[in-house]
């Protein structure tokens, strides 16, 4: 009998790559360093240096935060379910559809609540993933016991935009033969 996917593994951070967390930490280093210096050479354009990013940030983050509660408010009253029904689940793994949303929920979180996701939604304009993308591939492998091997010769190589196709493309990378312990 399968498993439902209610009851998939949740991804563990540490599980995931430490190089990869080792580089980001060199990064933030670097540039903490190279801020620090400009404060300690020349104090009044470190810290208006320091201003304008505050700034900056902050009035970036009221924008996205305002973007993403209008959306919800669109979408009130959609959940998982509404957005698994927006596929034939007799031809596509709930699993797959399942750890997408869960993952992608992620980049809709605003203060206030969570935005909806629907299929259609763009995964650069609406879900913001950006460079993100390729971790979430990771993650959502990870959680299916999915092959990351060979996906180029996946017929959705090159044409992931939407959710939907997200879905598809993992769905379609082959299953592994080993088995997830729960």
């Amino acid at each position: 009998m399968r498993i439902p996917s209610r009851n998939m593994p949740k991804y563990s951070f540490e599980e995931s790559n430490n190089s990869a967390i080792m580089i980001v930490y060199i990064i933030l280093i670097v540039i903490l360093s190279i801020f620090l210096f400009t404060i300690y050479k020349e104090p009044l354009q470190g810290l208006f240096f320091m201003g304008v990013v505050l700034i900056i940030s902050t009035i970036s983050n009221k924008i996205e935060q305002r973007r993403l509660r209008k959306l919800a408010l669109e979408r009130k009253g959609e959940d998982i379910g509404s957005f698994a029904r927006s596929f034939d689940f007799r031809k596509v793994d709930t699993w797959v559809i399942r750890a997408v949303y869960e993952e992608l929920l992620e980049y809709m979180t605003f203060k206030d609540g969570v935005c909806p996701i629907r299929a259609s939604d763009d995964l650069i304009k609406e879900i913001k993933t950006d460079y993100k993308l390729i971790d979430i591939f990771d993650i959502v492998l990870y959680r299916t016991n999915r092959s990351p091997d060979d996906m180029e010769s996946n017929p959705y190589y090159d044409r992931v935009s939407t959710v939907k196709d997200l879905v598809l493309f993992l769905d379609y990378q082959p299953k592994l033969e080993r088995v997830t312990v729960f």
